[in-house]
């Protein structure tokens, strides 16, 4: 979550607003390692989500001092996943390095990136092991060898419909075809056209 720029955008908002220097002890410096702070955490938001004055700017020791050295072990809620493509994310509580980084938040401690076990334990629920069967079984339905090659794309026949993903030339974007229905939406990669086939497969909207 925090590599992201949306982030990194509102994070460096924040230390200039507070003149790169720790608002509680004053310290400031390039041995200062200096952390955006959240004055109070609103269920849902993600970090980059407040109002300016919702945060300051701390040093890690005071703001470390602030939440407690011990992280809390339950009181966790889930926010979000991303998949990273390889193992080259770390949880946050273990340091074992994951591909799917779940977000969790805690209102007194805020945010955490965390690995799937971790995140289960956290949270005292099964929600990041059920977002990551989903993401399985997700890859292997565009992995899928029954989708049948086109000659303008590909398609598959799932129960009595029949669903295809074509484009009308090499450059063009591709589109979705279920049954006689047309989709409005045009997708760059193909393979973001059959993850919308697998949501809609899941989700039992088709």
């Amino acid at each position: 979550m925090y590599h992201k720029l949306a982030w990194k955008i509102f994070r460096e908002k924040i230390l200039t607003i507070d003149n790169h220097c720790c608002t509680q002890c004053q310290r400031a410096g390039d041995d200062v390692k200096l952390q955006v702070h959240h004055k109070y955490y609103i269920t849902g938001h993600l970090p980059w989500e407040y109002k300016n004055n919702a945060c300051t700017t701390l040093c890690s020791s005071c703001h470390a001092k602030h939440h407690g050295i011990l992280k809390p072990t339950i009181g966790w809620s889930f926010v979000g996943v991303e998949d990273l493509a390889s193992l080259k994310g770390y949880c946050s509580y273990c340091m074992r390095p994951v591909r799917y980084m779940f977000f969790i938040h805690h209102v007194k401690w805020g945010y955490l990136n965390v690995g799937r076990i971790c995140c289960d334990r956290l949270t005292q629920s099964m929600e990041a092991s059920n977002k990551y069967q989903k993401e399985k079984r997700k890859l292997r339905f565009i992995s899928s060898k029954r989708w049948e090659a086109t000659k303008k794309g590909y398609k598959l026949k799932y129960q009595n419909i029949f669903i295809l993903i074509y484009r009308s030339e090499l450059t063009a974007p591709w589109k979705i075809k279920i049954d006689d229905q047309l989709g409005r939406k045009k997708f760059p990669k193909i393979e973001e056209a059959k993850a919308l086939v697998f949501e809609l497969i899941d989700s039992a909207y088709i």
